[in-house]
């Protein structure tokens, strides 16, 4: 992955995590289980994944009861069975009530509860379970805390209190906080209009990989707004941009580029 090992060298680590686990280091089911899921190079393996992070639940690994309900969410929320979706509610709804004292257990309990995954849905509670994430100091739920406060999703809407979970989100290195918020200060919305803070945002939110602040950082740099006008950066932001997958044709178009 770094140039040391070849591709086909590479390919042989879901090997080398399994050896590893038979030679008694628990965790490498856990990065077993992430690699199959969403693997650097080759293609994804969700039923390897199951097996990987319901063999660590088996062992007692710390942390993959929650592995194993954030990889049915994220990546088989369309194809989890009624079966697997009421037992990742249980898992992860056992784990709040057993003092699993972390944001991230309430974070995706609350998922879980907004989109009925395995339960009734019920986006007051959701919104009550964000809030908490949200305090306890997850990114994550602080976003979802301001999506629930701007939409009126669960609790009457609220853009002031919602501009600040973004805000404190955004602080916490949160992509796509740190994007909106950018997009924001860029359009004057919610808040004084600032380019120059917002060119800060979409940089930050760039360099997390937020693809889409990538191309407005370079529209920015073609233009000269809220930075000084830098052709060659923008080609470049550009050149990124669409390396990560987006059609960034139209706007190259649209500053003469």
């Amino acid at each position: 992955m770094i140039g040391i090992l070849s591709v086909d060298d590479v390919g042989l680590a879901p090997k080398a995590m399994r050896k590893a686990w038979e030679c008694g280091i628990k965790e490498a089911l856990l990065d077993l289980g992430n690699w199959l899921a969403s693997p650097p190079y080759g293609d994804p393996d969700p039923a390897g994944a199951r097996t990987a992070f319901r063999e660590a639940i088996g062992a007692g690994v710390p942390g993959a009861k929650l592995r194993y309900v954030e990889f049915l969410w994220f990546y088989c929320r369309d194809t989890a069975t009624v079966t697997e979706q009421r037992e990742a509610f249980e898992m992860v709804d056992a784990l709040a009530k057993d003092g699993e004292d972390t944001g991230r257990v309430f974070y995706v309990l609350g998922l879980l509860t907004c989109q009925g995954f395995g339960a009734q849905a019920d986006p007051v509670r959701a919104c009550e379970l964000q809030t908490k994430a949200a305090e306890m100091g997850d990114a994550d739920a602080m976003f979802e805390a301001y999506i629930y406060h701007e939409m009126g999703m669960g609790v009457e809407k609220d853009s002031g209190t919602a501009m600040r979970y973004l805000q404190r989100a955004a602080e916490k290195g949160h992509g796509r906080g740190m994007y909106n918020l950018a997009a924001y200060l860029a359009t004057g919305r919610g808040m004084p209009k600032d380019l120059v803070k917002a060119a800060e945002w979409y940089t930050r939110a760039a360099e997390a990989g937020n693809v889409r602040a990538t191309l407005n950082l370079a529209m920015m740099y073609a233009k000269g707004e809220g930075v000084k006008k830098n052709l060659e950066q923008a080609k470049q932001l550009f050149d990124e941009a669409d390396y990560m997958g987006l059609d960034v044709s139209g706007a190259r178009a649209s500053v003469g580029l």
